[in-house]
């Protein structure tokens, strides 16, 4: 299996982020704004998702317009994640820090390798986001691939770009 990289953004970077045909992007943006300006053609394949950065899923968030990550946006991540088992991961969110870590982290448990972007790294991952996704993804090894997350019987290309891994590293 070739190496994963993953790395986690701000809006601001993933748009600013050219042709990476061989990388997949989470691209997380908050509910009041709108997606993010990434153009889908210059990715292997891109997952968009809206929902607020909130550790606890409270009601009184709720009745405030917010938008907490739910099970169905984990369940999104993960079949995203286990289509791409064998690329390169970039996640954005509108900071950089919480939802984009919280998808990292799990990627980095399920053993891609971590490209930190900043001084915070994972320390800021979001708590809901993370026990969401390590609930869908890290399951017990009898029913797990190579990567430790479940197995897909989706194929998908093993080659990786050196570029993609030269664009992570240079976090350009």
């Amino acid at each position: 299996m070739p190496t994963r990289y993953c790395t986690h953004m701000n809006r601001r970077q993933a748009e600013g982020i050219g042709s990476q045909a061989r990388a997949a992007l989470v691209s997380i943006t908050d509910v009041n704004t709108g997606p993010a300006n990434i153009q889908p053609a210059a990715w292997a394949d891109v997952l968009r998702l809206q929902f607020s950065d909130l550790p606890h899923d409270l009601q009184e968030h709720r009745g405030a317009g917010y938008v907490p990550p739910q099970r169905n946006h984990a369940r999104q991540i993960a079949t995203f994640i286990r289509t791409h088992l064998d690329r390169s991961i970039y996640v954005h969110c509108e900071a950089g820090i919480s939802r984009s870590a919280a998808v990292c982290q799990v990627l980095v448990e399920m053993g891609w390798k971590y490209l930190k972007p900043h001084e915070l790294g994972l320390t800021g991952a979001n708590p809901l986001l993370l026990r969401l996704l390590r609930e869908e993804l890290l399951v017990s090894p009898a029913k797990t691939g190579p990567a430790g997350g479940r197995r897909s019987d989706r194929k998908t290309p093993a080659s990786e770009s050196s570029a993609v891994d030269n664009k992570i590293e240079n976090n350009t």
